[in-house]
């Protein structure tokens, strides 16, 4: 029996896909996971930061405040809801590459969902990402800006598709940062690549 894939799981889970899928109606362990992940998007919404924690990690981490110039776009940090590290792989198999790394992230309505990978014989890391809008998963989200950022300087810029995907490289560095710019809604939403870094 092939199973889900994690993004067609997310995708339920958030909202993204309304159609019944036959296979959760067989599968315990993919409906197991997909009710597990809609409890995190569920308690995503649910949580209010309390101002202490969020003035905490400002002062953790300095770098999320200093990013590009922004107009006057309220800067937001993204919370991670949700990681998957390279810990989990088939019982039984072995590979010299390291496991991807998955994380997702959100702010308001909007989540963000990263998949970082080595390259073989390279520094390099692919990162794979989309958002969406979870309250209303028809909002276009093409040509929606997002770029890579270290300090205040820009590293790479790039464009979501009409599904809002985009692919960015990058090498790991905890203080790098995706930066989402929503000029109708007034916001700068930021992600910190820290969780997604191999660097011990």
């Amino acid at each position: 029996m092939e199973h889900l894939t994690q993004a067609e799981l997310n995708d339920f889970a958030r909202g993204l896909r309304r159609d019944p899928h036959p296979h959760l109606a067989e599968c315990m362990d993919c409906a197991n996971l997909l009710s597990f992940l809609r409890k995190v998007s569920e308690s995503a919404t649910s949580v209010d930061v309390p101002l202490e924690v969020v003035n905490e990690a400002k002062r953790i981490f300095p770098g999320s405040q200093d990013s590009a110039p922004t107009g006057s776009l309220k800067q937001v940090l993204a919370r991670l809801v949700f990681l998957q590290t390279g810990g989990q792989q088939l019982a039984e198999v072995r590979s010299l590459q390291p496991a991807a790394r998955q994380a997702l992230y959100r702010f308001g309505d909007y989540c963000i969902d990263l998949r970082a990978e080595e390259q073989p014989d390279s520094i390099k890391t692919s990162l794979v990402g989309q958002i969406a809008n979870q309250r209303d998963p028809l909002v276009p989200l093409s040509e929606v800006p997002v770029a890579l950022l270290a300090g205040k300087r820009v590293l790479q810029q790039s464009t979501c598709n009409g599904l809002g995907e985009f692919v960015l490289d990058f090498v790991g560095n905890r203080r790098l940062r995706l930066k989402f710019d929503f000029p109708s809604d007034g916001l700068s939403i930021e992600v910190p690549l820290k969780d997604l870094s191999s660097e011990e």
